[in-house]
C-alpha cells in the first residue's frame, strides 16, 4: 500500500487513508475482528467536511483554492471528507480487481481510526489502527488539522548498519500486545488504547499530518473522480 492512500480512507474519505499507512509496513497492531462497532463512532469529534490534503501542499504545489479541484496540480492529491465516520468503500485496483475497506473513526482519548486491511470484498485480512489527534480546530470546534500515528507493537527495532531494517518488528513489545508473525495483536480495547497512547508518545512527531483546505463547491471532482485519482 502507498502512504498517500492510507489517509484517504475516512469517510468515503477518511477511509482510503486508513488503509494505506496501515497496510503492510509491519510492526502494527492488527486484530482479526473489528474492536469497534457503530456505537463507538466519533460523531461529535467528526473532522470538518470538505477537501483535505497532506501538510501544506498548497505551499509547495501552488494550489489555487478558487479553482475546481480537478484543476489543482497532481501533487495536491486532495481527499474529500464527507463527515460519515463509519462505512465501507469498494474501489477498483485496475484490471477488474476490487478492494474492500471497512472503516470507522472511534471516539475516545485518543480517537482511533479502524480500517480493514485491503482485501477482495467479502474477505477480511484483519483490522489495523491509527491514532488521530486534532491539532487545530475552527471557530465551531471542528478539527481542521489532524496528526496521524499508526498504533505500533512497540518502539521500532533499530535499523541494521546497512539501513535496510532492524532484526525484528520491535525489540520491546508494549505490555498490552502479543507478538504474532510480522505484527502483533491486542486482547481487548483497553490493550489497544494503551498501545495507541504509547505509540503516540514515541519521539519523532507524527509521521503524517492532514489539513482541511475548503468546502466542496459546484464544479469540483465527483466522488468517483477523486477516488480514482487517489488510487493511482
Amino acid at each position: 500500500m502507498k502512504l498517500p492512500r492510507l489517509w484517504s480512507a475516512l469517510g468515503p474519505a477518511l477511509a482510503l487513508a486508513g488503509a494505506s499507512l496501515l497496510g503492510g509496513c509491519g510492526g502494527e497492531v492488527i486484530s482479526p475482528q473489528p474492536l469497534f462497532g457503530a456505537k463507538d463512532a466519533a460523531t461529535r469529534e467528526a473532522p470538518r467536511a470538505g477537501w483535505w490534503v497532506m501538510v501544506s501542499p498548497e505551499e509547495a504545489c501552488g494550489i489555487d483554492l478558487a479553482k475546481p479541484t480537478g484543476q489543482w496540480p497532481d501533487c495536491a492529491r486532495p481527499v474529500l471528507l464527507s463527515g460519515r465516520m463509519a462505512g465501507k468503500l469498494t474501489v477498483s485496483e485496475g484490471e477488474g480487481d476490487a478492494v474492500g475497506i471497512d472503516y470507522l473513526l472511534a471516539a475516545g482519548e485518543p480517537m482511533i481510526l479502524q480500517a480493514s486491511l485491503s482485501s477482495p470484498p467479502g474477505d477480511s485480512g484483519g483490522y489495523t489502527y491509527h491514532v488521530l489527534r486534532p491539532t487545530r480546530r475552527d471557530a465551531r470546534g471542528r478539527p481542521v488539522e489532524i496528526a496521524v500515528w499508526p498504533v505500533l507493537c512497540g518502539p521500532p527495532a533499530p535499523r541494521a548498519p546497512s539501513g535496510r531494517g532492524g532484526a525484528g518488528v520491535t525489540a520491546a513489545p508494549w505490555p498490552s500486545v502479543e507478538m504474532s508473525g510480522g505484527g502483533c495483536r491486542v486482547r481487548d480495547l483497553d490493550g489497544l488504547r494503551d498501545a495507541a497512547r504509547r505509540s503516540e508518545s514515541l519521539s519523532g512527531g507524527a509521521p503524517l499530518t492532514v489539513r482541511w483546505l475548503r468546502e466542496r463547491r459546484a464544479g469540483d471532482q465527483t466522488d468517483d473522480q477523486w477516488l480514482a485519482k487517489a488510487m493511482q
